[in-house]
Formats: structure tokens, C-alpha cells, sequence
């Protein structure tokens, strides 16, 4: 007899740890072997999440209980439960799916239909694409083999209702006697020798007459109560996923609904692929950061029962060949995570490490790589990606394909080339998730699950990514479930242009908690309105510190603010409305407490050669056409050129520090040179471009540029331009959408890719990278207008005035500078020298006090009443 793989039991056997005995040694099994399986459901504990072999569209519509798996979901058509570490292939002459079932409950008009789901999606989409086939038939759906309410045996494809050019609707004419419980038994075979054509069985038998495993030589001596018979099929359509499949829509109000249970889901045969890589959880990722000798890290798991959700999460690192425990924490609901803070570390070396958690009597992990700290090499490398929609528009409407142009995730074309670029962190800008068609609707009724589903996803496509080196995350509006955010300081609000949040505070704080509480600790501990916190923070990483910001939370709302005749409340299409009336009195951007913040981050160079922000979105307007039809708007109160006196007084701080600005959120990627007073007095910006989209944006202002660019520039639409609300803006490039002759049109006339900054530290310069998802990562091309260097002082803006005498420091190589109007007490700049000379210039002539070496140490030098003029060529020595 052949042994069984139970489905969920490939855990790796931990090093040391008490012993864990596996069912099988699985390097000693055939190819016939390994895919051999059945489930081990009828074992199990209560529970949402099925197991690691298995993918629930959603996590909602699905749960274990009483030892088998239920179909709960009645919103939406078509769930399925996908088997994920099993997959129908074209290799072998048969092969022989079995799974018991039944329905109860009352039955909806439209009826019911449930059973196996075969080969859904085309033969060369990834696995995990083809695991979100649901909702609807379309082309590549597969042929659903179940059982129909009445009893009847069905056979046809999911391609178009039942009429699709496969496998014509088939019905068996005898109905069961009962659904109290069959087995369904589905077996495909070679046709002859023809391998590109398959016959299908379906057949269905009653509980008490049925064998203990498949044997697929032998001939069945109970008759079947039911079968239907296919020949001559394209081998083609039984190519892919293995889905259990539910169809048991009913009204929401209806107070009885239908359910299908299934339970023993077994399979064997050569046309069945066995691959224990494809699991997924029950740890499905962790994302870590490590700044100034600090480790913290969010190990992310699923819905589990209440008794593992008492089982504690171990952080191992590789010792001299040993797993070393070197934290231990539970795990936290909702959003089923984990958190691990170690300090003292040491960013010398690089380490090993695996996040461990004992679950069913068997211990899995998760591996990676905390990277040592680049701070000595010539370049720190930070990819930077927003807006991640997993498909093309129209998902769950029949004739939505299951192919390459529609499913975009798992982003395999992406992630295969960051993986070649290496950079040495990420940065995701937002929009990790879309709430709504992406690919399913926003259920509000059941959001903790829902957003899990879709958090799960961004897991499975980038967690290779994140698991060997630093990733930032931040939550953008529709992470929150929000079509728009001004977060007003954290309060409750009935429609988000109110300012506030529209969904609960606990689920605000759930996904805050799922994105950001690996950053480093946040700047301030105080609660906001509703109990929700805030984690704008500072990283320093790489000779990089990077200032993690929250420019949504603490924006106001413009409901109410201010009076015009738009179409909404943020939308001002008026060209008689004056830019200047939008700056209302008591309109916030980042709130006070940010901006001390910022004012204190700029000041602090501790291991830092350069400095950047990090937020969602952009201190301007640059987009002025959105949406398919490309309507203009003068005036979009979303972007964070409102309000102007909050935006003006970010850039002020920002500038102290000569920091760049990268952002996400536009579906549009720009570069632009802000202003404050005038332009270009004010830092660079790179927003960089939609992971994928299907809202367009573009930047065509109405009128030519106030100060255009050199003549020989070949994109249109840049210069010096005042935006809608009469920001100071110097627009560089742009990615205006349009069609690229690449496919799918739908994913890459939308103009997606990356953004990849380069910090290059002997010429302290910043290089700004935008990356077509279609291109060659190491030789491009890349979009026109980039690559973009920017000098790092002239991030400062403020032109040069007059100069400080030239500064020669001994004692000390790249001190820090600080200059401080002496009559104001203002801090113009704080930035670290390169070397041991520097002729500092500043706005105006007059007095500046300098402080230089490491601010606020014993190695700090004050001068006081340094006076500047034009021309100056005297000479300061500074002995530190």
C-alpha cells in the first residue's frame, strides 16, 4: 500500500526542540506517492483558517467544524476552497479526486450547487492566481464535477453558465435519494492514447459502502447511486487548481440558509502534482526594521482556533549551528499577529533567523535574513511601490478570464525583478489593499475577516521580498476601507470628506497594527480620539534616516470648510473659485505634534548622512485629469497641497534637513522641485508609479509653464506652474498613461512599475529611478525623464543669499552642522558635512551661530555670531 501525505503536515522538524514525528518521510516518496493525500478534517478543531494546503475565497465563507469543512458564504457566488499543494497536471494517464458532502439548510430560489471545481485557470498562470478563481464563470474557470439541490449529478465547465465551448451543462437523470451525505468520486483518464484528449466520470456512492483508500487498478463492487460520463475532453481544461466549490446565494435577510459541508477530500494518481513549497501559513510572513541597535518584527498568521491562539510565537536566530530563542510573545486579535522587539542588536553581522509556532503537535516556521546594516557601502538602495491591485477590473462578473491579462497577482513578473535589482529596503507607500474588486467586494458586515483576506494576499505575493530586509509599511485610505482619508486626529465620522474615520476603531487599529508595528516605536505614545495611536517615526538605516509620516491622520476633513459649487465636498472645478479662500483658519495637515516631529528629526543626524520622508502622498496637486474619461479638476482637496498653510509648513521643516520626499498613492509618477515663497525654494519629490491600477491620473495642466524647462525636453507638461491651490511647483517628468504596446494594455497603459532611490554617498547625491513593470530591472529602459539626480543640498532650496566663512574642522571627519539665525534663533539647516571643510551658505548677510561635531554629545562645538556676506572668502577653523 502506498503511504498518504495528510494534508498540512510538511512542517520542518525544528533544531533543538522536543522531537516532532512527521507522518512521512517525504524525501523517500514517489512522485505516485506524494500525490496521493487525504484530509484530516474530521480531526480537527474548530476553527476559520483550513489549513496550509488550503486557499478560502474568502476567509469568511468558509470554517471547520464538528470535523468538517462548511460553506457559509451566502453574499457572494461560487465560493471555493482551493487546494494548494495539489495541482491537476497533463503528466500521467489518470487520476481520482474523492470528497464527501452534503447540504442542509433551506434552499434559496436560484438553488444550489457543490462539489469539485477542476483544473480552474489557464495552465500557465501561477498557482496562486488561479487560486482566486471564483464568483463567476469565465474562460480558464475549469469544469465544476458536484451535485445540484434536487439531487442531480452535474457536469460542466466554468467558463459561461453552462454553455461554455468545453463542456456543455450535463444532468444526471436519476437524482440521489438523499444529500444527507455521498461521496462524490471524479475520475479522469487518458483517452486511448491520446494525451491530449481526457475522459471524465463523476459518480456518486453512499457513505456506508465505501473503501479505505483509492485504489486506482482496482474495479469499485458497490454500484454507484448516480454517474455522468464525459469523453473526448481537451486535456488542456483539466490543467490547473483543485478547488471544492459552494453555489448557495440566498437573500441576507433569509433566516434559513443553505450550506454545504464536505469532509475526506482525497486524492490520487500521476496526473496529480504534489509540491509541499506551495503551502501557505500558518505563518504566512513577518516584516522587519532595525534602526539605531533596535530589532522589531510582525510575524502575521491567520484566523486560527481560540486554543492555538493561546499558543505562544518564538523569534529564533542561528547560533553555531543551533536555533537559539531569543524572544517569545502571543499572539494578538484581531489580525492575528505577532510582535518581537529585541534591542542591543548588532547591525555588524548579518543573522539568521525563523519565527516559530507549534501548531497541530507539529512546528512550522518561517525563515529569512536580518541583513546587516549597509551603512559602510557606497550606495543604500530603497525600492518604494504603492497602490496594489491584484486584477483587471470587472473580477466576478461572467466572462471575467482566469489568465495572465486579467490576474495580476501574485506580481510575479514584479517581485522576480526587485529580486534582481536587491534593494536593501522597501518602502509600500499605501493602498497595500484595495477594499473593493480586488478582488472582491468590501464586506463591511464581517471587515477583521475580510481585511485578512485581502492583507493574506499582499502577504503571498511580496513576503519573499520582506523576509531578508527591512520593509516599511503604512497604511494609505483604502487599507482603512476609506475611498479618501482626512483623518481629523483619529474621531468617528459617517462619510470620510466629514473628516474621520468611517469604519470602527478597533479595525483602524487592527490594520494600523498589522502594517506598522514592526516600525520602529513611534515618535508619540499618545492615544488619539477613539483609543486609535499614531506610529510616525523615525528609521535610520543604511546612513539613510528616513522620517515615517502620517499625513492623513490628522488631516481635516473639507466637508463644511469651505464653500464652493463642485461636484463634492473635495472636488472644486470652478475657474472663478480663488486658490487662497481654500486656506481656511483651522485646517490641519500633519497636526502640531508631527510637525515638532519633523522639526526635531531634521535637527537629528545621529548615524545619518541623508534624509528622506516617507508618506503617502505628495505636498502638492499633480495630478489634474483622473478616472477613465480623464475629466479635469482644478482643485483636489485630497492631495496634500491642502491645506497650503499645513502643507508650506511641512516644507519648511523638511527643508531644514535637505531631505527628499517619496510618496505614493497618484497611480502617477512625478518628480517635481517644490516651493513655498517661490519656486523651487523647497525640497524634491519622487512619487513613484501604481504597482497596478485601473483609476488613470495624469498631469496636463491647461496652461504653458510660468518658467518652462530647457527646450530640448522631450516630455511636455514641465516647468515652473502654480498647482490648482497655487503651490509653487517645478515639474521634471511624469508617467501620463497611455498606450505602451505592451500586454496586457489594461495592466501597462496605466503606466505602472516601482520607484527605486539610490543614496550615493561619495557624491551625496540622490538618484531617482521609475521603472516600467514590463522593463529589464538592470537595463531599463526606464520612463522618460528618469533616471534624476538631485544634489543633496539642493533638497535646501532657499537660494544662496551670501556664505558663511569656509569652515576647516579638525578633530573630526563628516561632523554635523547646525546653522542658527542668530537674531531669530532660527534653525536655517542641520545637515553632516562630508569630510573636513565646508563653506555653508545661507539666505540672507547677518549673524548665524554654528554648532558642529555630534550634536547634543561631549563632541559638540558652539560658534557663535558667525557673520555671513556675499563673496565671502575668509576661512573659520573649528577644532572638535
Amino acid at each position: 500500500m502506498l503511504p498518504v501525505v495528510l494534508l498540512g503536515a510538511c512542517a520542518e522538524v525544528p533544531i533543538p526542540a522536543p522531537p516532532v514525528e512527521l507522518p512521512v518521510d517525504l524525501s523517500d516518496l514517489t512522485p505516485e506517492a506524494l500525490a496521493r493525500f487525504e484530509t484530516d478534517w474530521h480531526e480537527a478543531e474548530d476553527r476559520r483558517w483550513i489549513g496550509p494546503s488550503f486557499w478560502a475565497n474568502r476567509s469568511q465563507d468558509w470554517q471547520l467544524r464538528n470535523g468538517r469543512v462548511e460553506c457559509i458564504g451566502h453574499r457572494l457566488a461560487w465560493r471555493t476552497l482551493h487546494l494548494l499543494d495539489h495541482q491537476l497536471d497533463d503528466s500521467g494517464p489518470s487520476a481520482e479526486l474523492r470528497v464527501q458532502l452534503g447540504l442542509t439548510g433551506a434552499i434559496g430560489e436560484d438553488g444550489a450547487l457543490g462539489g469539485l471545481l477542476l483544473g480552474a485557470g489557464a495552465d500557465d498562470l501561477d498557482y496562486r492566481a488561479a487560486a482566486l478563481v471564483q464568483s463567476a464563470p469565465g474562460p480558464e474557470g475549469g469544469i465544476l464535477a458536484g451535485v445540484d439541490h434536487q439531487g442531480h449529478l452535474v457536469l460542466r465547465d466554468f467558463w459561461a453558465n453552462g454553455g461554455g465551448p468545453v463542456l456543455p451543462h450535463r444532468q444526471s437523470e436519476q437524482a440521489l435519494p438523499s444529500l444527507d451525505g455521498v461521496e462524490l468520486r471524479v475520475r479522469i483518464d487518458r483517452h486511448d492514447e491520446d494525451v491530449q484528449l481526457v475522459d471524465l466520470v463523476l459518480e456518486a456512492y453512499p457513505l456506508d459502502t465505501l473503501p479505505t483508500e483509492i485504489d486506482l487498478k482496482a474495479d469499485e463492487l458497490a454500484l454507484p447511486l448516480a454517474s455522468l460520463r464525459a469523453e473526448r475532453l481537451p486535456a488542456a481544461a483539466l490543467i490547473g487548481n483543485v478547488a471544492l466549490f459552494a453555489d448557495q446565494r440566498v437573500p441576507q435577510r433569509a433566516e434559513q440558509k443553505p450550506s454545504f459541508w464536505f469532509s475526506h477530500l482525497r486524492g490520487a494518481g500521476e496526473r496529480l502534482h504534489y509540491d509541499a513549497d506551495h503551502q501557505f501559513g500558518p505563518i504566512l510572513g513577518a516584516q522587519h526594521t532595525l534602526s539605531r541597535g533596535v530589532l522589531k518584527m510582525t510575524a502575521q498568521l491567520p484566523p486560527l482556533s481560540p486554543a492555538a491562539l493561546e499558543m505562544p510565537v518564538e523569534l529564533q536566530l542561528l547560533r553555531a549551528g543551533i536555533w537559539e530563542t531569543v524572544d517569545t510573545t502571543g499572539i494578538v486579535s484581531p489580525g492575528w499577529t505577532a510582535h518581537f522587539r529585541i534591542e542591543d542588536w548588532d547591525a555588524s553581522e548579518s543573522e539568521q533567523y525563523r519565527v516559530r509556532f507549534y501548531w497541530q503537535n507539529e512546528a512550522w516556521t518561517w525563515e529569512g535574513l536580518i541583513r546587516p546594516d549597509p551603512v559602510d557601502e557606497a550606495e543604500t538602495v530603497l525600492a518604494a511601490l504603492s497602490c496594489n491591485h491584484n486584477n483587471r477590473h470587472g473580477f466576478g462578473r461572467e466572462g471575467y478570464p482566469f489568465s495572465h491579462d486579467t490576474l495580476w497577482f501574485p506580481h510575479v513578473d514584479l517581485t522576480s525583478k526587485l529580486r534582481r535589482q536587491n534593494p536593501d529596503v522597501l518602502f509600500f507607500a499605501g493602498d497595500q489593499i484595495y477594499e473593493g474588486a480586488s478582488p472582491t467586494f468590501p464586506d463591511r458586515g464581517q471587515p477583521f475577516l475580510d481585511y485578512h483576506y485581502k492583507w493574506s494576499l499582499w502577504y503571498w505575493a511580496f513576503g519573499d521580498l520582506a523576509r531578508d530586509r527591512p520593509c516599511i509599511t503604512i497604511p494609505d485610505d483604502h487599507d482603512v476601507y476609506q475611498g479618501n482619508l482626512w483623518g481629523a486626529g483619529g474621531r468617528a465620522a459617517q462619510r470620510d470628506n466629514q473628516g474621520g474615520y468611517t469604519m470602527p476603531a478597533e479595525f483602524v487599529r487592527m490594520v494600523e497594527r498589522t502594517q506598522t508595528a514592526h516600525l520602529p516605536d513611534p515618535w508619540s505614545t499618545v492615544p488619539l480620539e477613539q483609543g486609535i495611536t499614531s506610529y510616525y517615526t523615525d528609521m535610520v538605516y543604511g546612513g539613510v534616516s528616513f522620517a515615517i509620516l502620517e499625513d492623513r491622520k490628522f488631516k481635516s476633513g473639507p466637508a463644511g470648510l469651505i464653500e464652493h459649487n463642485g461636484p463634492r465636498p473635495d472636488h472644486i472645478t470652478d475657474p472663478k473659485f480663488l486658490a487662497q479662500d481654500a486656506d481656511v483658519a483651522g485646517a490641519e495637515l500633519l497636526g502640531q505634534e508631527q510637525l515638532r516631529f519633523l522639526e526635531h528629526w531634521a535637527a537629528d543626524w545621529t548615524g545619518a548622512e541623508f534624509k528622506a520622508t516617507l508618506s503617502a502622498t505628495v505636498f502638492a496637486g499633480l495630478a489634474t485629469h483622473h478616472g477613465g474619461n480623464q475629466d479635469y479638476l482644478r482643485i483636489d482637496l485630497d492631495s496634500n497641497g491642502w491645506p497650503q498653510s499645513g502643507r508650506n509648513a511641512a516644507l519648511r521643516e523638511i527643508r531644514r534637513a535637505f531631505a527628499v520626499m517619496i510618496g505614493g498613492d497618484q497611480h502617477l509618477a512625478t518628480i517635481a522641485h517644490h516651493g513655498i515663497d517661490t519656486w523651487e525654494d523647497a525640497g524634491f519629490s519622487f512619487v513613484v508609479p501604481a504597482i497596478a491600477n485601473f483609476y488613470a491620473r495624469s498631469w496636463r495642466p491647461p496652461g504653458p509653464p510660468v518658467i518652462p524647462l530647457d527646450e530640448d525636453d522631450p516630455l511636455p507638461h514641465t516647468g515652473s506652474y502654480l498647482d490648482g491651490l497655487g503651490n509653487h511647483i517645478t515639474v521634471y517628468a511624469h508617467t501620463n498613461p497611455g498606450p505602451t504596446g505592451q500586454t496586457p494594455a489594461a495592466l501597462h497603459d496605466q503606466s505602472p512599475g516601482w520607484g527605486t532611490i539610490r543614496f550615493k554617498k561619495a557624491s551625496r547625491t540622490v538618484v531617482f529611478e521609475c521603472w516600467p513593470r514590463w522593463a529589464d530591472p538592470i537595463s531599463g529602459p526606464q520612463y522618460a525623464g528618469w533616471p534624476f539626480e538631485v544634489p543633496q543640498l539642493l533638497n535646501g532650496g532657499r537660494r544662496e543669499g551670501a556664505h558663511l566663512p569656509e569652515l576647516r574642522i579638525s578633530g573630526m571627519r563628516n561632523p554635523v552642522l547646525q546653522v542658527i539665525d542668530s537674531f531669530s534663533n532660527e534653525v536655517i539647516y542641520t545637515f553632516r558635512i562630508r569630510g573636513q571643510s565646508f563653506r555653508p551658505p545661507v539666505p540672507e548677510e547677518g549673524k548665524y551661530d554654528l554648532r558642529l561635531g555630534e550634536l547634543g554629545t561631549e563632541r559638540e562645538v558652539l560658534v557663535e555670531g558667525v557673520r555671513a556676506t556675499v563673496g565671502n572668502d575668509k576661512q573659520l577653523i573649528v577644532d572638535i
